[in-house]
């Protein structure tokens, strides 16, 4: 299921309509950035660990499965965002907002007063294995951005997957999933940090 997710956001850029002279003269003619709301999948995604009964896993993560009486994994991490005030969607939208300011736009505070929409789609997020470690995870997140002039036309899309950037999840510190739950002050850095990078990649030309 996992997999066919990924090959049909891979195939949805191949497929993608683009004429890269019209997308360039739409773009300079925007000054003005609106940062709509973030949209985020119903739920996050933890690879490798959906499902587990905290019994099993014993330890300060089993402890806190069971304190939140749940045996989904995923369920548990969202609790652990939300008990912690980490607000995935919001962070990802304030990123947005500060790199398009070091680009030089004005971000403005609704659609009516800018030039164009840039709205950001989580396709993703969570925590994966570790590329070179297995045994150990690190955050993901896929983000589709779009920007949209005021008449609705698009001119600009990129879709940023953390996996399939080296550059991306080689800055991330892999840890062991238990250390993301017993260690907050780690886990908001580790996503500060992946947001910057993930933003970063999708924000780079436009």
């Amino acid at each position: 299921m996992k997999g066919m997710r990924l090959f049909s956001l891979l195939l949805s850029i191949v497929l993608l309509p683009w004429n890269p002279a019209a997308a360039a003269a739409g773009k300079a003619e925007i000054k003005r950035i609106y940062v709509g709301a973030v949209e985020l999948p119903p739920k996050p995604d933890i690879v490798g660990g959906g499902g587990v009964a905290a019994a099993l896993l014993g330890g300060p993560l089993g402890a806190f499965l069971a304190e939140s009486k749940t045996t989904d994994i995923e369920a548990a991490y969202a609790k652990l965002l939300a008990d912690n005030n980490i607000d995935v969607a919001a962070n990802v939208a304030f990123e947005a907002m500060e790199l398009l300011t070091a680009k030089g736009y004005e971000v403005v505070g609704s659609e009516e007063q800018a030039d164009a929409t840039l709205t950001v789609r989580i396709q993703n997020y969570g925590l994966v294995p570790f590329p070179d470690d297995f045994d150990k995870k690190v955050p993901i997140l896929d983000a589709n951005v779009m920007l949209e002039n005021r008449e609705g036309k698009r001119v600009y899309r990129k879709l940023t997957l953390s996996q399939l950037k080296k550059h991306v999840w080689r800055n991330l510190d892999a840890r062991p999933i238990e250390e993301f739950f017993n260690d907050t002050k780690f886990l908001s850095e580790q996503l500060r940090k992946i947001n910057t990078l993930v933003l970063t990649d999708a924000l780079e030309k436009l």
